[in-house]
Formats: structure tokens, C-alpha cells, sequence
């Protein structure tokens, strides 16, 4: 059956997580939601076979990424630009790859994943953003950043929405393991900050 270009696909896709650092994460509005999204993602693209790539910005400074993340992503890229695309050699050995679909996740939403959304959205890559799984310091940036990344033509999408479209079937092979993901019971120690809660947070 044709599906449409439109739908995440395995063979044409990969993931960016951008920044998941010590010092920055704890700071995000929501964080253990973000930060339990973006596992879920990283352990899907593995089982899936999705390839999956890693920044930290001045981790000098800022720290390595937390855990368990560190584990699923031990090679991880240093980096000063706020944009992925300003992130030489990583971006030319990222382009030499034949990836259509980018989706990233991470933080933070109104820096560097609008930075990194918008230039490579120029470089010709289609731009999926599951907006559970970034974040901000402040819902109001998270919220407005997202509407224009949507407005620019970005995808805005969920966690769970991208684990299914990966699969596109129940009948996939690895589909008992995505479905673990999903049906996983999110932290209680905080809500997650998506779209619509951030812009409703605007509007009061």
C-alpha cells in the first residue's frame, strides 16, 4: 500500500537529541516527562533500527547527558552553535547519509531545537517535533516556540503518534516491544508541559 511522505518512516528517518545535559535538564519546566519521552524515542529508534545521534552544548560547562541516556548514547557530539547545522564535521557526516525525515528531540525548545528545526528544514530535511519530548525553562517560550515551528512548517507531533507511525502496522515484528513503550506509566512527580498546555498558559 502507498503511504503517504508525510508519515515517519524507519527507512527514511532519524533522531536528534539535542542537550539532554546535567545542569540544563533539571531546569526545564516538566523535565521528567521530557526527559522519559525522549527515552522511550531513543529506545524505540534501537529496537527499530532508526539511527540515532546525540549533541551537548559546552558539556565543560553544562555537563554530559543524564541517565540513562548517557548509556543509550555513547557517542555524543560537542557543540558550541546553538543549531545543529553549525555543528562541523557532525553535520557533514550527517548530510552524507540518506535521510529525509529528521525528529528531533531534546532542549531547549525556543533555542536550540528552533534553531536546529529551521536550518535543516533549509537544508531540504523534513522536520518532525514531538513536543512532549522538549522542553523549556519557561512554558510560555516552550508554547510560543512550537507555534512558530508549526507555522514555519515543522511538524508538531507526540511520542506516542511517532512510535506508531514507525511500526505502521500491529503486524510488525518489533511491534511487542514498541507497544511496551506506550502502554509505560510516565513519572508522577510532574505533568508534561506539550503544546497545548503551554499555549494555554499564554492566553491566561
Amino acid at each position: 500500500m502507498a503511504r503517504s511522505p508525510r508519515i515517519l518512516s524507519t527507512a527514511r528517518s532519524a533522531v536528534i537529541l539535542i542537550d539532554l545535559q546535567e545542569k540544563l535538564l533539571p531546569k526545564i519546566a516538566g523535565h521528567p516527562h521530557v526527559r522519559w519521552n525522549c527515552e522511550r524515542i531513543a529506545r524505540a529508534a534501537m529496537t527499530l533500527g532508526v539511527p540515532l545521534f546525540a549533541t551537548e552544548q559546552y558539556p565543560q560547562g553544562l555537563g554530559v547527558t543524564v541517565e540513562p541516556l548517557t548509556q543509550l548514547l555513547p557517542q555524543r557530539s560537542e557543540k558550541m552553535s546553538f543549531s545543529v547545522a553549525g555543528c562541523e564535521p557532525w553535520l557533514t557526516a550527517f548530510q552524507a547519509h540518506d535521510f529525509e525525515q529528521v525528529l528531533l528531540c531534546g532542549i531547549e525548545t525556543h533555542v536550540c531545537i528552533l534553531q536546529s528545526a529551521l536550518d535543516l528544514q533549509a537544508l531540504g530535511y523534513d522536520v518532525f517535533l514531538p513536543i512532549d519530548a522538549c522542553g523549556s525553562r519557561s512554558p510560555e517560550d516552550h508554547g510560543i516556540a512550537a507555534q512558530r515551528l508549526r507555522s514555519e512548517g515543522i511538524s508538531i507531533t507526540t511520542t506516542e503518534s511517532v512510535l506508531f507511525e514507525w511500526c505502521q502496522t500491529a503486524a510488525h515484528p518489533q511491534f511487542a516491544e514498541i507497544r511496551k513503550l506506550v502502554m509505560q506509566t510516565g513519572p508522577a512527580d510532574a505533568h508534561p508541559i506539550g503544546f497545548s498546555s503551554a499555549l494555554q498558559k499564554i492566553k491566561r
